[in-house]
């Protein structure tokens, strides 16, 4: 984590150790960004001051994961309590029985202590407990 925070931080040449490690994550960036503009664009027209906001909070939200990942304990966001991975909106994003959970206040966990120990357990942040709704399609 630190290496890429390092090589992120600075401007790196062609030759440079970690200049594709820098490109690998401004090229995951202009990913997230493109994403989100997508998924906006179905509801809201989206103009290049609104890009660049996003831009910078996804800018933000990616050090701060980096400066994060570098504790001796790990902070997360639980988006779902299905466990499955995040989904696009849409016709595709439905379950079987044409419901979608949605997130209404994630839930932040921490797994680990000060110390470094105690990785495998992960335990809620106090006051942090989750909001998620499950709604009918149709």
């Amino acid at each position: 984590m630190k290496i890429c925070l390092d090589a992120i931080s600075q401007p790196l040449l062609e030759w440079e150790s970690n200049y594709n490690l820098k490109r690998g994550y401004e090229l995951c960036l202009k990913e997230v960004m493109d994403d989100i503009s997508q998924e906006l664009g179905k509801v809201a027209p989206v103009n290049g001051d609104y890009k660049q906001r996003m831009s910078d909070i996804v800018k933000k939200a990616a050090k701060l994961w980096l400066e994060v990942g570098q504790q001796r304990y790990r902070i997360f966001l639980l988006m779902s309590t299905l466990g499955g991975k995040p989904l696009r909106s849409g016709q595709g994003s439905l379950d079987r029985d044409g419901t979608q959970e949605l997130v209404v206040v994630p839930e932040l966990r921490r797994m680990g202590n000060a110390q470094g120990e105690r990785l495998d357990k992960d335990e809620l942040v106090s006051d942090c407990k989750g909001k998620f709704r499950v709604f009918s399609v149709g």
